[in-house]
């Protein structure tokens, strides 16, 4: 039902929204009728590291704590996309928690650059990568006739793509 009171059908229905699967599925389903899709949340800076000399290219550490590798990406102008924390929540996030946060900023000074240090923070981004419980992705039919669901590739949704 939208906003207005009305109504939209179709004889299908495809479901392909990510981490917010299960919170979409459960306006109209049972709690057990679908395996449930959690978040593996990750969280990323943009920075301007003033005065610091840019990396030149793509700089990325082996997989570490956190299931994924520190990387820094360089933007134009000075400015660096940071990233590297997954942790997986029940429900999407949509904003960076304090705590993860911390360890990103701590682990790219530490491990990529101190000049990190001392970088302004231009913006957060926060992404939500869905992940089943089993961990294998859930594509195809679901529960009732003319709905099917595409979800749950956590971190191989390129090799899982069409």
């Amino acid at each position: 039902m939208l906003a207005d009171g009305s109504r939209v059908s179709a004889g299908t229905v495809m479901v392909a929204a990510g981490a917010f699967t299960t919170p979409l599925l459960d306006t109209v389903l049972g709690p057990h009728d679908v395996q449930p899709v959690f978040s593996g949340t990750g969280i990323a800076a943009v920075t301007h590291r003033l005065g610091a000399e840019q990396f030149g290219h793509v700089v990325r550490t082996v997989n570490r704590a956190g299931s994924c590798g520190l990387h820094a990406v360089p933007f134009p102008g000075g400015r660096d996309y940071i990233g590297a924390t997954n942790v997986v929540f029940a429900t999407p996030r949509t904003r960076p928690s304090a705590g993860l946060s911390h360890f990103l900023l701590q682990c790219a000074i530490d491990q990529l650059n101190n000049d990190f240090a001392f970088a302004q923070i231009d913006e957060w981004r926060v992404g939500n990568r869905p992940v089943t419980l089993d961990t294998f992705p859930l594509p195809g039919p679901g529960p009732l006739d003319g709905l099917h669901i595409a979800t749950g590739t956590y971190r191989d949704g390129f090799h899982n793509s069409p």
